[in-house]
C-alpha cells in the first residue's frame, strides 16, 4: 500500500532484506497515511473470520454472476 507497487512487482523485486529495510526505514520515517491515521485516533478494523468467509462466498458468486451476465451480454467466455 505505502509504495504504490503491484503485486507482481512486489513478488518480482521484494526479498526479505529489502523488506526488512524498508521496514527499518518506515519505523523512522512512517508512511503519510499511517501518520494521519495515528494522528486522528483511527484504530484498524478487526474483521472476524465468519465476515471474512463471507466475503469469500460472496466473491465467488459475485465471479459466476459476472460471467453469466457477461455471456448473456454477448461476451465469449473461455
Amino acid at each position: 500500500m505505502s509504495t504504490g507497487w503491484s503485486w507482481d512487482t512486489i513478488d518480482r523485486e521484494m526479498d526479505l532484506m529489502r523488506l526488512a529495510a524498508l521496514n527499518h526505514y518506515w519505523d523512522r520515517h512512517p508512511p503519510l497515511h499511517l501518520m494521519v491515521q495515528s494522528y486522528l485516533g483511527i484504530k484498524p478494523v478487526s474483521r472476524s473470520s465468519i465476515s471474512r468467509q463471507r466475503e469469500a462466498d460472496n466473491t465467488e458468486r459475485d465471479v459466476q454472476e459476472f460471467a453469466e451476465m457477461f455471456t448473456a451480454a454477448g461476451g465469449i467466455s473461455a
